[in-house]
């Protein structure tokens, strides 16, 4: 459950009717949206199903929902971890003094009038291609159905190439042995050698 509208990137007005809290009290679900959020491997992830009530003053993740939809919730030693269906750890929060593990999410608010570039960015920056396969072969409900152009995005590429192709010559020919030396430096190590030595 959240309570600030600015954080959902996509959000849907229900009538989904009232929360209600150990306290007896209750306040009322207006809406129902996905927030999507930075993850530490620089990927995006999404929380879906998730409930808008204005009057909430802290969001709230439900870890009953989090265990049905297959997750891992391991509380031990005043840490919580998250782990995946996978078993990859998500996250790893420490119990604050008021009994309560605290989440930080750095939410992404994607704000793209370009709709096909919405679809990109939602996706991980998938390639145009692969999202008009999606769209063709029915394989995810509520993409909608529309025409994805190849279009270039430069940031993609610059963050999808993994290195620059090697010259065919070079331009410094080697005379003599020990012309031209490559050399990698590993240190400062913590734990320094018999004779005191931390690089190698």
């Amino acid at each position: 459950m959240c309570g600030d509208e600015i954080m959902f990137d996509e959000l849907s007005k229900i009538e989904a009717g009232h929360v209600s809290f150990g306290d007896t009290s209750k306040v009322i679900v207006i809406g129902r949206g996905t927030i999507c959020f930075s993850q530490k491997n620089g990927r995006i992830g999404t929380i879906r199903d998730l409930y808008y009530v204005p009057d909430l003053k802290t969001n709230i993740l439900s870890m009953g929902q989090l265990m049905e939809n297959g997750y891992l919730v391991i509380m031990k030693d005043r840490v919580l971890k998250l782990r995946d269906k996978l078993g990859h750890l998500i996250t790893r929060v420490e119990m604050k003094q008021n009994k309560m593990y605290k989440l930080e999410l750095r939410y992404l608010k994607l704000d793209v009038e370009d709709e096909p570039m919405k679809w990109h960015f939602r996706f991980g920056h998938l390639h145009f291609g692969g999202l008009t396969e999606l769209v063709q072969k029915e394989m995810v409900r509520g993409l909608p159905n529309i025409e994805f152009k190849k279009n270039f995005y430069e940031d993609c590429v610059l963050g999808k190439h993994q290195k620059a192709s090697f010259p065919k010559t070079t331009e410094y020919q080697v005379k003599e042995q020990l012309g031209l030396v490559h050399t990698d430096v590993c240190g400062p190590i913590t734990l320094v050698s018999l004779s005191g030595k931390r690089y190698f």
